[in-house]
């Protein structure tokens, strides 16, 4: 998780995954766009970001998401989880792989 040293990323991170945790999606994508103006192309970040997406039924924006995420390597050891949810989505099976992660950043 690129920005975890980053005291502004983890705060944004932290609270994303507790509005993620009160179902407020819109809310909690907005927290992960801030982490990721501050440490761009963090895959954990891209990922809940995408998680949101799902629960709000925006596969399709979730799937661009992906794909520039692909392209764009980043950290490159997330390679195959990416290809992964990126292949789940596409087979409209993210309902059972998909569920926020509860880890806390300091």
């Amino acid at each position: 998780y690129g920005g975890r040293k980053d005291k502004a990323w983890a705060k944004s991170v932290n609270e994303g995954l507790a509005l993620f945790a009160q179902e407020t999606y819109e809310a909690a994508i907005e927290k992960f766009d801030e982490a990721l103006r501050i440490v761009p192309k963090t895959w954990y970040a891209v990922q809940q970001k995408v998680y949101c997406l799902n629960k709000l039924g925006r596969n399709e924006e979730a799937l661009k998401i992906l794909e520039k995420s692909l392209e764009d390597g980043g950290e490159d050891y997330h390679y195959s989880q990416k290809y992964y949810l990126y292949a789940t989505l596409q087979l409209d099976k993210v309902d059972n792989y998909i569920s926020c992660d509860t880890l806390k950043f300091i």
